[in-house]
């Protein structure tokens, strides 16, 4: 039986990334969006060859996404380290567990990303994103990319989900143990 194994633009997109690694001459092509963080496609024409050999072709042609998948690439080469982690919010909850890393300080940069507009997301990413590497946390690179995509959706989900999973006190429980959770409290 053949299985359909079809990847999304966003799993095509990270696995072009993750290849990176793999390659010894990549090196400079990371370093390169490295340089880039922070930054809009459009301030870093010196990488628009490497960029659109990365991005798949169903995304190309939309300027909002394209952005969006940049910040992506440029903030993964800041450290393509992965993580299994559901979502963002879990890999910053692990942030301000780690040793060295002030409580405090973590909370208040997550706030302050939890309620920055999408224009401000690129500043706000690096700087938490270069946290998460100085604390040895990796990412979920296909989970953040796919976060950033829905930003802008007008209830907020993205936003919430990373409050309840980095404010909810500890790891977020994985989906099937917080159905089982409700359904129990609702029996009693």
């Amino acid at each position: 039986m053949a299985t359909d194994t079809a990847a999304t633009p966003v799993d095509e997109f990270v696995g072009n990334l993750e290849a990176l690694t793999q390659r010894d001459a990549a090196r400079a092509d990371l370093a390169r969006l490295r340089r880039c963080a922070g930054r809009s496609l459009a301030e870093c024409p010196e990488v628009f060859g490497l960029f659109y050999r990365l991005l798949p072709y169903p995304v190309r042609g939309d300027d909002r996404e394209e952005e969006r998948y940049f910040l992506v690439a440029t903030l993964f080469a800041l450290d393509p380290r992965s993580s299994g982690a559901r979502d963002f919010g879990v890999s910053m909850a692990a942030v301000a567990g780690s040793r060295g890393a002030g409580r405090e300080g973590v909370d208040r940069r997550m706030a302050v990303l939890l309620d920055a507009p999408a224009d401000d997301l690129a500043f706000r990413l690096r700087q938490v994103v270069a946290l998460a590497a100085s604390a040895d946390t990796g990412i979920n690179w296909c989970s953040l990319l796919r976060d950033i995509l829905w930003w802008d959706h007008p209830a907020r989900r993205v936003q919430r989900r990373w409050a309840r999973s980095y404010f909810g006190g500890g790891p977020a429980a994985a989906p099937e143990q917080t159905a089982t959770a409700k359904t129990s409290e609702s029996e009693d």
